[in-house]
């Protein structure tokens, strides 16, 4: 797979800040301890903030410090912040890198693009905790989740985007809040279409909890305590009911999310069943549906046991 980066936020920049935006990167990258750029027609701190949020690798910057600036001749002088010592920063980089290529390998060939940015999302969400200690600007960055795995919001949706561009899922982090308390998830394009993911919200609870996929797949309808800046984020409508994700709790509504879902474009299944489904279970359940609901003979069917799922997806 091809790795891309999403930049969504450098996108919301006019041409002359892009040009910023890159220049700072570069040096960033590179960690200048002088940092010489252009006059930026935005402030400085929102052209800062949007490389914090479109690049994840970028997590030995320290984006929350502050520092004095002047301007000489047109352009603008700082000085670069960096939370870890060059060598140090660059061995965590590698280990950063290492990890999202390992994750990605492991992979299953032959996924769709549900089922591969499904797999990603549990990828991430077994392998952190949340992080309670509301310690100042903890896990804001990947480096929480791959080194520590211990994160807040913010550290955990950058890792899901990082993962994303490393398979080519086009991906990005949203600022907002959930029942008025600041929150980070995020947006991906789903054969073009947007749609909301929370993996924050579907770690798991509790010692003996599962991770959930309950915030998987999310209209902008179904956000509900979440508020967002909707002039600048798209609109995830889910046109058609192209994606649909239920919760299912019984055989028998399952059997009806199938035949109510059944022109959905992907229909996945969480199955919350009890004891939790073995495979040949869920296979006897897939052929059931499918003889039950003819619509869905023609759907390419997958499935997960951990947590059980089913996914019906591809042209009805």
């Amino acid at each position: 797979m091809a790795e891309i980066t999403t930049t969504f936020y450098r996108n919301l920049l006019d041409e002359h800040d892009q040009a910023v935006y890159n220049s700072l990167m570069n040096q960033l990258m590179h960690y200048q301890e002088e940092i010489v750029i252009d006059i930026p027609h935005e402030s400085l701190g929102k052209i800062i903030q949007s490389i914090s949020w479109d690049i994840p690798l970028l997590f030995y910057i320290d984006f929350y410090q502050g520092g004095a600036y002047y301007q000489k001749g047109g352009k603008l002088y700082t000085t670069g912040h960096y939370q870890y010592p060059k060598e140090e920063a660059k061995r965590l980089l590698e280990e950063c890198k290492n990890w999202g290529n390992y994750i990605i390998s492991k992979m299953p060939s032959g996924l769709t693009e549900v089922q591969r940015v499904l797999w990603l999302h549990d990828a991430v969400a077994k392998n952190v905790q949340y992080d309670h200690s509301d310690k100042v600007h903890k896990g804001q960055d990947i480096v929480s989740v791959i080194r520590d795995k211990l994160s807040v919001c913010a550290g955990i949706s950058k890792t899901f985007k990082y993962l994303c561009d490393l398979a080519g899922q086009p991906c990005m982090v949203v600022i907002g809040q959930l029942n008025d308390e600041l929150h980070a998830w995020n947006l991906v394009w789903i054969s073009g279409e947007p749609s909301f993911i929370d993996v924050t919200n579907d770690l798991k609870k509790g010692m003996f909890a599962k991770e959930t996929r309950l915030h998987f797949l999310r209209s902008s309808a179904q956000m509900q305590g979440y508020t967002w800046d909707k002039s600048i984020i798209p609109e995830c409508r889910l046109h058609n009911q192209s994606d649909v994700v239920r919760e299912v709790y019984s055989p028998e509504e399952m059997m009806k999310a199938a035949k109510i879902c059944c022109f959905a474009k992907s229909l996945v299944l969480h199955l919350h069943l009890t004891p939790p489904p073995k495979q040949k279970e869920i296979l006897r359940y897939i052929h059931q549906i499918k003889l039950h609901v003819p619509l869905l003979m023609t759907k390419k069917a997958a499935y997960c046991l951990s947590p059980p799922t089913i996914i019906f997806e591809g042209k009805g």
